[in-house]
């Protein structure tokens, strides 16, 4: 059954879109995130957590740490010309769908 499921959830990236994500900057999380959306939270363009929705389709909220002092950490990088915003380094989930993303793009919304 394991290998069924990695099984579908790499054939649902293989079809996936490759359009970038939304990326919104909040304060606080809203109660009810939405699908292909990078929430970046944090005041004064300081953040400290990123959430998003798993890609795969398992509806997982996935809430990535951005402090530099605690580990495991991610770092934010947005780039004015292509007005994208990257996570890195890859999102490895451990658990539930067990997803791998390598590169979180997302277009900057403000």
């Amino acid at each position: 059954m394991r290998l069924f499921s990695a099984l579908w959830v790499w054939v649902r990236r293989l079809f996936r879109s490759g359009q970038p994500h939304r990326t919104a900057v909040v304060s606080e999380l809203p109660e009810k995130l939405r699908k292909e959306t990078v929430y970046l939270v944090g005041e004064d363009d300081i953040f400290w957590c990123a959430a998003l929705l798993c890609p795969c389709g398992c509806h997982s909220v996935i809430q990535l740490n951005l402090t530099k002092s605690t580990h495991p950490s991610w770092q934010v990088s947005q780039h004015p010309e292509s007005s994208l915003t990257t996570l890195s380094p890859s999102i490895h989930r451990t658990s539930g769908c067990r997803s791998q993303f390598f590169c979180c793009k997302a277009a900057f919304a403000g």
